[in-house]
This record gives C-alpha cells, sequence and structure tokens, in this order.
C-alpha cells in the first residue's frame, strides 16, 4: 500500500516552526559569532546522515587557533603539528644549510689529507715502501672529497623541492581544515544539546 503524503495540520506546523524556532536559539547560543552563517551550515550539514562538506575561511585561514576557540582540541592539536611541520620544512627548503653537514666531512678528510699528502712527500724523499701506500690512501680520499662534494652540491639543490613540499602540505592542511571545520562543529553541537 502507497504510502499517502498529507499535509500537515496545523498543530504539526506550529510545533515544526517552534522546533526551528528553537534550534536557530541554540545554534546562536552555541556559536556566539556570526550565528546566521552556523545556522545556514548546520541544517545544510543536519539534512543528510553522511559528511557534507562546507567551506569555512576563517577555519582555513586560522586553522587549529579556530579549532582551539571553538573548543574542538581533538582537531586543533594535529592540524597544530602538520601547520608546524610544514612551517619547518619551508624554513628548511629556503633558509637552512642543508649541505652544512658534508662541508664539515670535506673539511676533515682534508685535514687528513693534508697529513697524508706530508707523509707520502716524506716517504718518496727517504725511499720508503710506504710511499705506495700513502699514495692509495691520498687517492682514495681526494676521491671521498669529489664524492661528497657532488652529494653537497645535490643537498643544496633540494632546498627548494624542500621548501615547495611545505607549502603543499601547509596548502592540504588549510583546505582540510575548511572543508571540515562545520562539520566537526555541528557534530559538538548536537553534543552540547544533550548536556550544554
Amino acid at each position: 500500500m502507497d504510502q499517502i503524503n498529507t499535509p500537515l495540520t496545523d498543530n504539526e506546523a506550529e510545533a515544526a516552526r517552534l522546533y526551528t524556532e528553537e534550534r536557530r536559539k541554540n545554534i546562536a547560543g552555541f556559536v556566539r559569532t556570526n550565528p546566521e552563517y552556523y545556522i545556514e551550515n548546520f541544517d545544510k550539514i543536519g539534512a543528510s546522515s553522511r559528511f557534507t562538506a562546507t567551506f569555512n575561511m576563517m577555519a582555513g585561514l586560522f586553522g587549529p587557533v579556530w579549532f582551539g576557540a571553538r573548543g574542538l582540541w581533538s582537531w586543533a592539536l594535529p592540524f597544530l603539528i602538520i601547520e608546524t611541520l610544514a612551517i619547518v620544512q619551508i624554513a628548511r627548503g629556503l633558509f637552512g644549510d642543508l649541505a652544512a653537514e658534508a662541508r664539515e666531512r670535506i673539511e676533515s678528510i682534508e685535514g687528513t689529507l693534508e697529513l697524508r699528502r706530508e707523509q707520502l712527500a716524506a716517504a718518496i724523499e727517504s725511499g720508503s715502501d710506504k710511499a705506495d701506500v700513502y699514495r692509495r690512501t691520498v687517492d682514495s680520499l681526494e676521491a671521498s672529497i669529489g664524492g661528497i662534494r657532488a652529494e653537497a652540491d645535490a643537498l643544496a639543490e633540494q632546498g627548494i623541492w624542500i621548501a615547495l613540499a611545505g607549502v603543499a602540505l601547509l596548502a592540504l592542511a588549510k583546505l582540510v581544515q575548511a572543508v571540515s571545520a562545520n562539520w566537526a562543529l555541528e557534530k559538538r553541537f548536537s553534543e552540547w544539546l544533550s548536556d550544554n
């Protein structure tokens, strides 16, 4: 048997109007700022049992601060960590000396190389059998320095890519914050209604 749609009775229509009015007051009391925006978005989110994406520009801009101010700490702290990591990568890529450790190793090897060259020169001058050992050591150290210099150059060139990866991570975090903020706040509002 098909269900017939009947118009709401006056009592039902009045009850629906009162419910809507009370919900609007509750949302305004809960959010305190910009209630019309949140009433519109909460109604959109509440109309579906699935995740409903909305865009909250302020949450996207202020990220963890916005989530923290709204009492959404389980969202604020992970976003704070992600944004901090992204900013560190940007700073590391733009201002960090990625090749510093390689240059320190080169300096250390150059000091040893100078000593071995002096030993080689003394061995050649005295006609010692150790001249071949010193020659192989000098050749090995020079080859190591060449490889480490190439590694230092490659590390220095990676700076821009590290910075770009940080920018991409920050942009992605901001987008996720902006899209999920109203949904998370509406969920908290529903919990607040049961125990405000």
